[in-house]
């Protein structure tokens, strides 16, 4: 039976009786999900508090925690800005928490100043920790995030990259988590990361962090946790530094970018500046104790979740599980059998993947989504609705 008769005929007998419905449905209320909220206790068990800057002294960062990378080259995004160093204008503490503030204004032939400040201090380990207000408006992007000493450790994404928060302004209730390496990197389309719903992101301070130890990577805003990014050479014989980088020193750095290749990418609002990033507190604590990731179930076997939520608009969260790492295609078909989307297509580690589908454009109605490795396939329906 070809896949085209095999979904036709799935949907025929199994999804009318939905189909039927679809007028009813249409007039509930839905509320989409940007991401499912995990509940399994973090690996991290955290313990004494090893360093922190609590910005409580007006004027410069203090030169003892931090210094300036500066330039306006590009930055490797096509960012727009001009890093400068030392200059209260665009880095400064007042009130109790450090100002990242982005100008538009012409400097050394960029449009706009901001600062990149990095830590002196570089750990390995540890839970990670920073309460932010962000910035808003088309065309800002804010990162607070963590790099290693890439001349020492084989350049980018060799080294690895670890994304605490990454907000774009025209996304502006959405943040993101996101690991680099020389296997999961964007230049591949192969990063992994989540994003979470955080609608105070730009009017008040929330507390976002990662916990990070031998065996995986946790991402939380406000001790919610929504991304796991695990070891892999734990699990896989043929994984090495490429898909596992984070066994060496890394420091933070704050910046706003402006424009570029993804804050750019529905281009700039001209009435919005200055924009800051507002930052009360960096705090780095040890993980006491750590629950290696031997502790905690693997899947062993292939599975596919239900989405959530079902029905859905404009987006919903589909789950799958992986027992060994390989070649994943996940894709969405309609009711007659027509692939719409491919959400997946490519290698995935071994353990469980959230993949997020989103359907603007599609008309109300039942569609099919299907999972297929080269062991099995499974396929489950959802509901659209406008």
């Amino acid at each position: 039976m070809t896949r085209y008769n095999y979904i036709h005929n799935y949907i025929r007998y199994l999804f009318l009786p939905v189909l039927a419905c679809l007028c009813a449905v249409n007039a509930l209320p839905v509320e989409a999900s940007d991401t499912e909220t995990i509940s399994t206790p973090s690996t991290c068990e955290v313990g004494d508090l090893v360093w922190s800057d609590e910005f409580d002294e007006d004027g410069l960062p203090n030169s003892s925690n931090w210094r300036y990378e500066t330039g306006g080259h590009g930055w490797g995004n096509q960012e727009l800005q001009f890093y400068t160093i030392a200059r209260s204008k665009n880095a400064r503490v007042e009130d109790g928490s450090l100002i990242i503030e982005a100008h538009q204004e012409s400097f050394s032939g960029s449009g706009y100043t901001s600062t990149r400040l990095l830590s002196r201090q570089e750990w390995t380990y540890g839970r990670f920790e920073a309460s932010a207000i962000l910035p808003s408006g088309r065309g800002t992007w804010p990162a607070i995030w963590m790099l290693p000493d890439l001349s020492q450790y084989g350049g980018w994404p060799r080294a690895g990259e670890i994304d605490i928060m990454e907000h774009v302004g025209f996304e502006p209730d959405r943040v993101h988590s996101t690991m680099h390496t020389e296997a999961y990197n964007h230049l591949r389309g192969t990063q992994k990361g989540a994003y979470i719903t955080v609608p105070t992101a730009r009017s008040a301070f929330n507390v976002y962090a990662v916990e990070w130890t031998p065996s995986e990577i946790r991402s939380y805003v406000n001790d919610t946790h929504y991304f796991t990014f695990r070891n892999e050479r734990l699990t896989n014989p043929q994984a090495d530094d490429r898909h596992w980088p984070f066994d060496h020193p890394f420091h933070f750095i704050f910046n706003i970018a402006v424009g570029g290749t993804w804050g750019g990418q529905q281009g700039i609002d001209p009435n919005i500046w200055p924009q800051q990033l507002q930052v009360d507190y960096v705090r780095v604590y040890e993980c006491g104790g750590v629950v290696s990731i031997e502790s905690e179930e693997l899947p062993e076997s292939v599975g596919l979740d239900q989405n959530y939520p079902n029905p859905f608009n404009p987006e919903t969260s589909i789950r799958f599980a992986l027992p060994r790492t390989g070649h994943v295609r996940l894709a969405v078909y309609d009711a007659v059998g027509r692939e719409v989307a491919v959400l997946v297509d490519g290698v995935r580690a071994q353990g469980t993947h959230t993949q997020i589908f989103e359907a603007p454009g599609l008309p109300t109605g039942v569609y099919l989504y299907e999972l297929s490795t080269p062991e099995t396939v499974l396929t489950k329906r959802m509901v659209f609705v406008k």
